[in-house]
């Protein structure tokens, strides 16, 4: 991997460079008064122009907790379906960032948290399992979480998982994931919603659920 580098911003694009000779772009923002830093999660994609994501960016932000907005895979790789559901290359990249930003004069201070939605709530559990407590809170959206089935009783991280009345599926895996997980963790269901959360009271809802967890866990 590339030596750690200081902090490459203008306001808050920042560049982290990864295992493998790459470049992962982001954007981070520091709130002065924040003691936790939020990094959301999605394994494929470039979510940082995802409205529904920007939406919950704009709810922790208002509450004063800093976050970090980043791709785990370059545009490049994004084209082919090669890396979109290796878990490990995913999982590698993730720690990457997050010992990045253990290491940075600007984030070292900050307790980390991770708000992962579909695939990446996988990466975000397998990465919390790496870190055992030095990740404070995580919160999945509609999570994958069977992927992770066989480590969910190894996490130490508080979890909470926010799933769509409508989404059967991945409700019942998150019911199941939830009975494994030892530590802190609860299960909240959103009325009348599938995976999408397409209202706006929907996507609300989640932001502040959010922010309460990562209230109580990263201040």
């Amino acid at each position: 991997m590339n030596e750690m580098s200081e902090i490459q911003a203008s306001d808050e694009l920042i560049k982290i460079p990864v295992r493998g000779n790459a470049v992962l772009e982001g954007e981070l923002d520091i709130n002065p008064k924040s003691r936790g830093l939020v990094l959301m999660l999605h394994s494929s994609g470039d979510h940082r122009k995802n409205q529904n994501i920007n939406n919950i960016v704009e709810i922790l932000r208002n509450k004063e907790f800093s976050t970090l907005l980043i791709d785990l895979l370059t545009p490049r790789e994004d084209i082919s379906y090669e890396y979109r559901y290796d878990y490990d290359f995913l999982t590698n990249r993730l720690t990457d960032i997050t010992d990045w930003l253990f290491n940075q004069p600007k984030t070292r201070n900050l307790k980390i948290g991770y708000f992962g939605d579909l695939m990446g709530v996988a990466i975000a559990i397998k990465a919390s399992v790496h870190y055992g407590s030095q990740i404070k809170a995580l919160v999945s959206r509609s999570g994958r979480v069977d992927v992770t089935s066989e480590i969910l009783d190894k996490l130490e991280t508080p979890s909470l998982f926010i799933v769509g009345e409508f989404d059967s599926e991945i409700l019942k895996w998150n019911d199941e994931a939830v009975k494994k997980i030892k530590c802190e963790k609860n299960l909240k269901i959103i009325k009348n919603a599938n995976y999408t959360f397409e209202q706006p009271e929907q996507l609300e809802e989640i932001g502040t659920l959010a922010s309460s967890w990562f209230e109580r866990h990263l201040n």
